[in-house]
């Protein structure tokens, strides 16, 4: 199970904040996957370290190089791979940062949760409402049948297009 695995990926403090993002996400109906949390909280924090820069502190023009490069790589680093629907939880965490009676926040000087969560959307294909956009069937396919009663009528019995048993002598036998 992947849980346990990434368990040691975290400080004790990030692992808390996984706690508390994972109870609000709870409360709130939002979808969010512990695996891909704590993938997102791990990369956060390396890309923060690497630029030198605050932690949660996120920026519309960087989600799209955050997804698709960052979280990649920071798997391969860590031997993970990253389950579905990292973006979905993402969207999560951003609106947990976002909401005022969470303990943390975002950082200063990230673009307004507003923004981000309209960019994610655009660069994670989420609805509005930060879910995966699935396309949807429009028409279900005709069902075609092979054998069916036009066959009936044309070999004039009944039985045409069903699959018959070849006569007992026809059968192969093993010596």
């Amino acid at each position: 199970m992947m849980g346990a695995m990434t368990q040691h990926l975290l400080s004790p403090e990030l692992r808390t904040l996984r706690v508390e993002v994972m109870r609000w996400a709870l409360a709130h109906g939002r979808p969010l996957n512990r695996d891909a949390i704590t993938i997102v909280l791990g990369t956060s924090r390396a890309d923060a370290k690497a630029a030198l820069r605050p932690e949660r502190r996120f920026r519309t023009k960087d989600l799209a190089v955050f997804l698709h490069q960052m979280v990649p790589q920071y798997c391969e680093r860590s031997g993970l791979v990253a389950p579905p629907h990292v973006a979905e939880s993402m969207w999560t965490y951003l609106a947990f940062l976002a909401d005022p009676a969470t303990s943390a926040s975002l950082a200063p000087r990230s673009s307004s949760a507003a923004a981000l969560l309209a960019a994610l959307s655009d660069v994670a294909c989420l609805d509005g409402d930060g879910r995966e956009v699935r396309p949807r069937r429009l028409a279900r396919p005709a069902v075609r049948r092979v054998g069916g009663r036009a066959n009936a009528r044309r070999a004039g019995s009944a039985a045409a297009g069903s699959v018959t048993p070849l006569p007992h002598r026809a059968r192969a036998t093993t010596p």
